[in-house]
């Protein structure tokens, strides 16, 4: 904005999309420990078009399938992609691993993060993102691409394992070290859950707004 349109950086004001959890409904779950009989469960909440870039979650958990049986993926969202990613679930084998579960309304969602054990998205870019931010109030470790809300409100390393975009390789072996490894899982939710208190309250993000108002008058 300030180099290509010379606006002034003054007249500039970045205000985060708001999130109020308490519209949740729910309280935080108490994690439980190890269940050797449940499956473990990759999730990842997105419409299913070409950006949010599908085919490497794919990919990347059919790898991880083949050293690590243990793992499910579902897959909460709809989109035109659909059936081409249902497709290339077959061919990779996973299909009976992998569940599309279509448009999920608010409840049906919460759920879904309540007994998942790590969020996935791989996207090639986001405007924000507001299901990691979700994924983290439910205290879910995030595997993610560096974009939307990693490094602005999720530290790399600190509350969330990130990659570049595309890089399908580092990707996976940040789903294979949330896999195997309970401490680093409980760690990453834990801190993804307390990134949260970098975001303004409903009254900051309405000062930001009124503050845009009046500098671009």
């Amino acid at each position: 904005l300030i180099d290509k349109f010379e606006i002034l950086a003054e007249k500039i004001v970045v205000a985060p999309i708001y999130l109020d959890f308490s519209l949740l409904g729910v309280s935080l779950p108490i994690k439980p420990g190890l269940d050797l009989l449940k499956p473990f469960i990759f999730l990842t909440v997105a419409r299913l078009s070409k950006e949010k870039n599908l085919p490497m979650v794919l990919r990347a958990f059919a790898k991880l399938r083949q050293d690590s049986r243990g793992a499910v993926l579902r897959v909460a969202g709809e989109g035109k992609e659909r059936k081409n990613l249902e497709g290339l679930a077959r061919k990779l084998k996973v299909q009976d691993k992998v569940e599309f579960l279509g448009w999920l309304n608010k409840e049906a969602l919460y759920s879904e993060y309540r007994i998942a054990d790590c969020f996935l998205l791989a996207s090639d870019f986001e405007g924000w993102g507001l299901a990691p931010l979700e994924a983290a109030y439910f205290g879910l470790p995030l595997v993610m691409t560096d974009v939307g809300v990693c490094g602005e409100i999720f530290q790399p390393k600190n509350d969330a394992l990130c990659s570049a975009p595309r890089d399908e390789q580092k990707f996976l072996v940040n789903m294979r070290r949330v896999f195997s490894d309970q401490e680093l899982r409980e760690q990453l939710g834990r801190n993804a859950q307390a990134a949260l208190t970098k975001l303004p309250t409903r009254e900051q993000t309405m000062e930001l707004y009124k503050k845009a108002w009046f500098i671009s008058t």
